[in-house]
């Protein structure tokens, strides 16, 4: 059992250090298209109704991704295989690229003129957007899914800010 906060209000830094503590799926939201498309890497996508089938994205509000997507009206998520950690750092910016150059890593594929599905990803949907809901320091958006594929394999994970894989034995990658 953790020791008990010092504080009934935790500020924003160390709400950080308690929001390391979960573990969650890596994802890539994208949008847009041609030269015109961005994206960005997330573990806050949630399941937010089967029937009808609905995701919900949080999304800074300082993205360049969030006008692709107020633009476009749509979105896509590639939730990703634990061997696609570089695609991760690609659109966390880890590795200096910006807007549509961070596509040159991985397989991409366009979808309905608004979205973008990564080959070799744990499954790929792209959604149609229901409503956006301004929330603080994020947008909230619900998308209708319009289509979706699911792949085979383990999926990558983030946790105490490190990128890990699930397995009998799980194992932080290097």
């Amino acid at each position: 059992m953790g020791h008990p906060s010092q504080s009934l209000q935790p500020q924003s830094g160390d709400f950080r250090l308690v929001m390391r503590q979960l573990a969650g799926g890596v994802s890539v939201v994208t949008s847009g298209s041609g030269h015109d498309r961005g994206g960005f890497t997330a573990t806050s996508i949630i399941s937010l109704s089967v029937a009808p089938p609905r995701l919900l994205i949080s999304v800074d509000q300082r993205s360049a991704t969030l006008p692709l997507i107020r633009q476009t009206g749509a979105f896509s998520v590639s939730f990703l295989a634990a061997d696609q950690q570089h695609v991760a750092e690609a659109f966390s910016g880890q590795t200096g690229l910006v807007g549509a150059d961070r596509f040159s890593i991985g397989t991409w594929q366009s979808l309905l003129g608004k979205g973008h599905e990564l080959v070799g990803a744990l499954a790929n949907v792209t959604c149609v957007v229901e409503e956006m809901l301004e929330r603080h320091d994020h947008v909230l958006v619900i998308g209708e899914v319009a289509w979706s594929s699911t792949g085979e394999g383990r999926p990558l994970v983030h946790w105490q800010r490190r990128f890990s894989q699930i397995g009998l034995h799980a194992v932080p990658l290097i």
